[in-house]
């Protein structure tokens, strides 16, 4: 079915990222990497544009939703709505884009915010790292390998612009020394687009305040004022709480109750970028010089977890998959510099992790293009 539309769909897309890839391995400033990065990122904004949904996509039903929104409520109407709702953010990012009447805008304008916040996380690792070339661009293919977050981004929409938008805050935190307090307002936009993005989000403040606990035996004074904030306003609108939490539990109840939806391919592509990041945290750990992504390694290991304990609910390790690929991205970084670090011995040969993950990447674009989410791009319809 629309095997000419897919194919041309599909092309676009491969020969986008080899090029972008291309162009960056053979460029020794980052200055001009990033300029490539934004070059790059306009054509998946207009690539998602175009995008033709199939009927059982959720964009499909999304816009048939903000269609009726913008036809059947005012702007006083919708902030009321947002005072009942536990994802207000969504419900004024999809009406706001809706009154244009521009069907493209939605899935563009969170193509522009989700891959914006990885390319940032991309960015992050290879300052830090000092690295550029063919790692950085290694490091690219690997997360554009994956085309399941673009079809989740374009299609999805809700999901992906939440937990990008935690991921590139915790590693400014971690990288640039963000101060968390300061991201706090943007912790609270995430959470307030999906529970998925909502759970994310206390899981972290939950790391921060414990961790310091942990490693010194005491509570620093910015995170007791913090937690007093917080019980604070629980204590003074434990509906608005409530209505949060019972929203999020509720929807990951009815998740694991009731499997909607599963599809093996992509479940083996998920396991796949899950073993790799496996790999990369068992190394990371080896390596002393290597302490400063203590922080990293713990959430993504909190990640993991989550999907040993409900990953056999398919939306749930979707996301989550999703989201250990791109947190995981400075460990990842971190590994590739290391270009005398044997990750696995076979038949007397040494295999260094940028091998690895190369084959890794090669192995996970095929799935994604012939059975993958990416499979069901096109942005025409004959």
């Amino acid at each position: 079915m629309f095997a000419i539309e897919r194919f041309v769909g599909i092309g676009c897309y491969v020969v986008a990222l080899l090029c972008c890839c291309h162009f960056v391995k053979k460029t020794p400033s980052l200055k001009k990497v990033k300029k490539i990065l934004n070059i790059y990122l306009l054509i998946l904004i207009i690539m998602a544009y175009f995008y033709v949904p199939y009927t059982t996509m959720d964009l499909y039903r999304i816009q048939i939703e903000v269609k009726r929104w913008v036809s059947s409520y005012s702007l006083t109407d919708i902030f009321g709505q947002c005072l009942r709702s536990s994802t207000p953010g969504w419900l004024i990012y999809g009406y706001f884009l809706g009154l244009t009447r521009l069907e493209g805008l939605l899935p563009a304008c969170t193509a522009l915010i989700v891959y914006h916040n990885i390319f940032s996380v991309i960015i992050s690792t290879a300052e830090y790292e000092n690295t550029y070339g063919s790692k950085l661009s290694d490091l690219l293919f690997y997360i554009m390998s994956i085309g399941e977050i673009y079809i989740l981004a374009i299609g999805n929409i809700r999901t992906a612009i939440g937990l990008s938008i935690v991921a590139v805050c915790f590693v400014n935190e971690t990288y640039h020394k963000s101060n968390f307090f300061k991201d706090i307002p943007l912790y609270l936009i995430a959470a307030s687009f999906h529970q998925a993005a909502l759970i994310m989000c206390a899981a972290r403040i939950l790391i921060v305040l414990v961790d310091p606990i942990i490693e010194n035996g005491k509570i620093p004074v910015w995170n007791l004022i913090a937690l007093t904030v917080i019980l604070a306003f629980f204590a003074a609108k434990p509906q608005v709480i409530l209505r949060f939490l019972n929203s999020a539990t509720g929807k990951a109840i009815n998740y694991l109750s009731k499997n909607y939806y599963d599809y093996f391919w992509e479940r083996v592509i998920g396991v796949l970028n899950i073993i790799v990041v496996l790999v990369a945290m068992l190394q990371i750990r080896k390596l002393k010089s290597k302490s400063k992504l203590k922080e990293t390694f713990w959430f993504c290991a909190l990640i993991v977890l989550l999907i040993v304990l409900f990953g056999n609910e398919f939306a749930i390790f979707r996301r989550l998959s999703v989201l250990l690929s791109i947190i995981a991205i400075p460990i990842i970084g971190s590994l590739l510099v290391e270009d005398d670090l044997c990750v696995l011995k076979f038949g007397g040969r040494c295999f260094s992790f940028q091998k690895i993950l190369n084959c890794n990447s090669w192995i996970v674009l095929l799935l994604e293009c012939v059975r993958g989410d990416l499979c069901g791009y096109k942005f025409f319809q004959l």
